[in-house]
């Protein structure tokens, strides 16, 4: 491939303005969002603990509560039901342990070793009990093959019993005389903010999160520490750690928030611009009376002012131009016409061999004649005044093919009778007998010649399209420019004077329409008048 060639199939990927703000202001977003995940990983690196500074911790704290007060006034067989509901639907699940890993109530019958560790640092030191002499009595080392001492179901040794009084039973079992009088209630438990840890533990891995609290040991018994465990598989399970809802919600409401601050802005920004782009777009197609708003009073408004003196400059300059053309076309006429009266005379007064060459110079006079004719029609196209009214196409196209388009040409008709265009006569007349001549001229001998008008919407397109070699694709753009023509050559053998279509192109813009050409698909060219509808009833 030669070098500085793109590859044919490479596509540049062009995005509008509005698309490229709406990127950078997602890709602000995503920073933001990845800055908070950033910061949520270093914190939980620091310690698990710190999710339970906030409102999990409450919410742990809150839990705790309810299962104290719950479970105090219970007895230990109706304990597992009172931690079922708290288990928000089988996300989670609840326990309580003793300190040293008993299983006091819950649905959680293995615990884990780091678990069990944990429990055991809030275990309080065992007292020895005082010997004889007042000094502590260190435990009696077992001898090797000594069976352990006897411990009851929750791991702590049996007390002695100890012999009743003879006298009578001791108090604490002695019945209440009375049955109807008053029971003895469980000692009231005060809530605190209790110590808290969590830790990620078991296989698979789960959160394992504790509260240390105290529960009821029975009538006329102190309470006794216990653990409250709650197992939860991820940081959002049952909304314990981290409650995903509020944050979504959160993050659609600053989104929300953001964007409407941000269209108002961006809609301002795009919309000048579009116009501005529509009006260079019209300028550079000669619409020069293209005006834009100026109210802004930024850089945009600055710009619109810029192009609207642009505009007025350059109507003026091609407005010039064109006057300019027209008065040296009809000072020239007057000395063309003379020399066409002279040769004339010389004609009749000369020999045989002079004539030839006054013939020659007569086929130049006329040759400039006609360019002089093409320059001013060209330039009062866009000087006269001009007044729109509805135009019937089915009388003025059959004018024009009687006088543009005589046979053998063979030219056909595809026009409803009442079709009617907003022109004026004269200019509209012009530039279609320019059209049909030229397809006549350069694609009369490959097929016939069609001449179409349809409605389409609010608009009225007249097309005139042959069969003949079309134009080369890089010279469509330039087709209507003055005195350009494809081919290389300009002279009388070829074609005409290079204004035929610049013509067209200003009576169009004269009625307030546009003009078009392209290549047909199956050959041939291709060229639509688009002008605004008339109203049949209402012609003059």
């Amino acid at each position: 491939m030669p070098e500085g060639k793109a590859h044919p199939t490479a596509q540049h990927v062009r995005f509008s303005l509005s698309a490229k703000i709406l990127l950078w202001f997602c890709a602000n977003l995503l920073v933001l969002a990845l800055v908070a995940f950033a910061i949520a990983r270093v914190q939980l690196r620091f310690g698990l603990d710190s999710l339970l500074a906030g409102r999990a911790g409450e919410r742990v704290q809150s839990i705790a509560e309810l299962i104290i007060l719950q479970t105090q006034n219970q007895p230990r067989s109706q304990w597992n039901a009172a931690l079922e509901h708290f288990t928000q639907n089988g996300q989670l699940r609840v326990a309580l342990v003793e300190n040293n890993g008993t299983l006091m109530a819950g649905s959680i019958p293995d615990l884990p070793e780091e678990v069990r560790s944990k429990l055991r640092e809030g275990r309080p030191p065992e007292r020895p009990h005082p010997g004889p002499n007042g000094q502590p009595d260190r435990p009696r080392p077992r001898p090797e093959g000594e069976p352990p001492p006897p411990r009851d179901e929750q791991g702590r040794p049996p007390r002695e019993r100890q012999e009743r009084p003879p006298h009578g039973p001791r108090a604490e079992d002695a019945e209440p005389r009375d049955p109807a009088g008053p029971r003895t209630q469980p000692p009231q438990i005060p809530p605190g903010n209790f110590q808290k840890f969590i830790l990620r533990a078991g296989e698979p891995l789960e959160y394992w999160i504790g509260a240390r609290i105290p529960v009821s040991a029975g009538p006329n018994r102190p309470p006794m520490p216990a653990t409250l465990l709650v197992v939860a598989p991820s940081l959002g399970s049952g909304g314990l750690l981290f409650e995903f809802t509020p944050w979504v919600a959160g993050a659609i409401g600053v989104l929300v928030c953001s964007l409407l601050f941000w269209i108002p802005l961006v809609r301002g920004i795009t919309g000048s611009l579009r116009q501005m782009n529509n009006a260079a777009t019209r300028i550079a197609e000669g619409q020069f009376n293209t005006h834009l708003d100026t109210s802004r009073s930024d850089e945009l408004g600055q710009l619109s002012a810029s192009l609207n003196h642009m505009s007025v400059r350059l109507q003026e300059f091609v407005t010039g131009q064109k006057r300019f053309l027209g008065d040296i076309a009809h000072e020239i006429g007057s000395p063309l016409a003379r020399m066409e009266m002279a040769l004339a005379v010389l004609e009749q007064r000369g020999d045989e061999r002079q004539r030839s060459y006054v013939e020659d110079v007569r086929e130049e006079v006329r040759h400039m004649s006609n360019l002089l004719g093409e320059l001013l029609s060209f330039t009062k196209a866009e000087l006269r005044a001009v007044t729109l009214h509805p135009v019937l196409l089915t009388d003025l196209v059959e004018r024009i093919l009687h006088t543009e388009a005589p046979p053998p040409a063979v030219v056909t008709t595809q026009i409803a009778p009442d079709a009617c265009a907003q022109a004026d006569t004269d200019l509209l007349a012009r530039a279609l007998g320019n059209l049909v001549r030229n397809a006549v001229r350069y694609a009369g001998h490959a097929g016939p010649i069609t001449v179409s008008a349809t409605r389409e919407k609010n608009i009225l397109v007249l097309r005139v399209t042959d069969s003949g070699p079309g134009v080369p694709e890089p010279s469509l753009p330039r087709l209507f420019e003055p005195f350009y023509r494809p081919e290389a050559a300009r002279t009388r053998e070829t074609g005409g004077t290079g204004l035929g279509l610049a013509i067209v192109k200003s009576c169009v813009e004269a009625c307030g329409g546009t003009v078009h050409a392209r290549n047909r698909p199956g050959g041939g060219l291709e060229v639509s008048i688009v002008l605004q509808p008339g109203d049949p009833g209402s012609k003059a």
